[in-house]
């Protein structure tokens, strides 16, 4: 059998891979899982260089078999039925497209056996989105789900270490299932405020590692811990830096790259689907084809031919206890036409940010937050930090923490963001309010406080 076979059936979970063997409550909490986890690791590396036609064909057969699991839960059987789908068929990307797109509102805590498989309850565990939208979300994963994840983040792990595997930090609020098989460390940090007094432990960390380590944060984190070892002339022997979470417009990466001597590579993850992107050398975002399917729709659910923007809609392939089908993020993206030059076949994707955040004026004009946080971006020498803050139709309060040039560039500053909002915005800016950290310690760039007056 050729090794492209071995990896597809490593994939499908077939044979020595199989789910119902290594998900057992003896071989699932034994040294012997790392014997999955190698498998599956194997397969990845090689599967992202297969030709398109092979991936397809390999998202198309565990399309068919998630649908038909689905298929057991009321609340899919009857999407299923009332989409028209024939299950006597085989199940294809096609056959998705048939069924609507889901969100957060189509699952509620009084219709969970509907759309949770009780069987499963002993062997999975319950976890919370953020809450980025305002709406924190319960949802659980089985151990398929854990196991496969360990080896989706390993394939990122060694992107990142350019085919090496370096000790791993996370520095986040709280540990996440399934996101390092091993070498890796978890480094609390509560908010992006907190890093400041953290800063000595974290050097304790990486010093008591030895060697160069790989360094996992949300972005925020990530500007706030550059900023403060530029500040104190700190060295820290990274080889890279993982960043998710929130938006890293390129002057605030590069300024992060040069404070901490070391390369930024973002991957794009959903608390309920698991990680679904990573960044390779030319700063192209990788779908993770095997784990997830990826669409970008229209505001109808209807699939958008690559180039064109809309939003994301993800199907996960490996949980099997509360399975998530065409399921929209609240993200807005466009999948790349052109193939990367790393190599990789997997589609790359661009994020556009979250759809809930746009800054939407009386006359339908509409402006990104992501765009107006660009302007304060460009000026670090003058804002350290800020949160954008909608009081008003056309009034703008901006919480900042100051830099040393802030009163030379406060006028340039104002002049670019009422080009770009409206000619009508009142910029103000407050040095003296503290900046709210947001849920699961990640910085909250734009707050909307009309949101409420407009529902």
């Amino acid at each position: 059998m050729s090794l492209q076979g071995l990896s597809e059936i490593t994939l499908l979970k077939k044979w020595w891979r199989s789910d119902a063997l290594w998900t057992s409550n003896f071989l699932y909490h034994s040294p012997l899982k790392r014997i999955p986890f190698s498998m599956d690791t194997r397969a990845l590396l090689e599967s992202q260089y297969w030709k398109r036609e092979k991936t397809q064909a390999l998202q198309d057969k565990k399309l068919d078999m998630l649908i038909r699991r689905a298929a057991k839960l009321p609340f899919w059987r009857g999407r299923i039925e009332k989409s028209g789908i024939v299950l006597s068929v085989p199940m294809t990307r096609i056959t998705l497209s048939k069924l609507p797109v889901t969100s957060k509102k189509d699952f509620r805590l009084d219709t969970i056996p509907d759309y949770f498989d009780t069987s499963l309850a002993g062997k999975s565990r319950l976890d919370k989105s953020s809450g980025s939208t305002g709406k924190p979300f319960g949802f659980s994963h089985d151990r398929s789900f854990e196991l496969r994840s360990f080896a989706n983040c390993e394939r990122i792990f060694l992107t990142a270490g350019s085919g090496r595997r370096f000790p791993v930090i996370s520095m986040r609020a709280r540990d996440r299932m399934g996101f390092a098989f091993t070498n890796y460390r978890f480094f609390r940090v509560q908010g992006y405020h907190s890093i400041r007094h953290r800063l000595p432990h974290l050097q304790e960390l990486i010093s008591s590692i030895g060697g160069d380590v790989i360094l996992f944060g949300v972005s925020s984190s990530l500007a706030e811990l550059a900023r403060l070892v530029r500040k104190e002339g700190i060295h820290l022997p990274l080889r890279a830096i993982l960043a998710a979470g929130e938006e890293l417009p390129n002057p605030l990466r590069d300024e992060i790259e040069e404070a901490l001597r070391a390369k930024v590579y973002m991957y794009y993850s959903l608390s309920e689907v698991g990680r679904l992107a990573f960044e390779c050398d030319q700063r192209r975002l990788h779908i993770n084809e095997e784990w997830a399917y990826v669409e970008v729709t229209d505001d109808e659910g209807v699939p958008l031919p690559s180039g064109q923007e809309g939003h994301v809609v993800v199907t996960g392939f490996e949980n099997h206890v509360m399975p998530f089908i065409r399921y929209d993020t609240g993200d807005r993206g466009i999948i790349e036409k052109e193939t990367c030059p790393c190599g990789r076949t997997l589609r790359t994707m661009q994020l556009r940010g979250r759809q809930i955040e746009l800054i939407v004026f009386e006359n339908g004009h509409t402006v990104s937050p992501i765009d107006a946080a660009g302007i304060l971006h460009k000026n670090l020498h003058a804002i350290e930090q800020f949160q954008i803050v909608r009081a008003g139709e056309y009034a703008f309060r901006i919480r900042v923490v100051t830099g040393r040039r802030f009163d030379e560039a406060r006028p340039g500053i104002i002049e670019q963001l009422q080009r770009l909002l409206h000619p009508r915005a009142e910029i103000v800016f407050d040095t003296d309010t503290p900046l709210a950290p947001g849920p699961n310690g990640k910085a909250r760039t734009f707050i909307d406080e009309t949101a409420s007056l407009r529902t």
